[in-house]
């Protein structure tokens, strides 16, 4: 299967899931920071799908700030942006994203996958 972005599903290395959430995506960490509101689409255990309304450069580190399905828990995911259609960007979870952060999406992947 295809998706937008023009990258197979088998390629991946981890399943995708749907969702809507709002989330905070934080730029240019190091020279000066810009926060601007977006939305996530999909969610992996290595990454997600944003969609936010600005020129984001491929390659650039992000900071994404949002509350996962089916939790009240504020997560701080830090990632690099790895490709783009439009507004709708793909973020790689760096590995700096921290243990904690990691298996809080691996729940809600899981709770996610009983329900799609």
């Amino acid at each position: 299967m295809k998706h937008r972005d023009g990258e197979s599903e088998d390629l991946r290395n981890h399943p995708r899931y749907r969702v809507d959430i709002r989330l905070k995506v934080i730029t240019g960490i190091a020279d000066g920071s810009r926060a601007v509101f977006g939305r996530g689409s999909d969610i992996s255990e290595g990454g997600m799908r944003v969609f936010v309304p600005a020129d984001l450069a491929v390659g650039g580190e992000v900071t994404l700030e949002l509350t996962l399905p089916y939790t009240d828990r504020k997560l701080i995911i830090r990632g690099v942006l790895r490709n783009r259609l439009g507004f709708s960007y793909g973020v790689e979870y760096s590995s700096t994203t921290t243990l904690l952060e990691r298996q809080s999406i691996a729940r809600a992947c899981k709770a996610l996958s009983l329900v799609q």
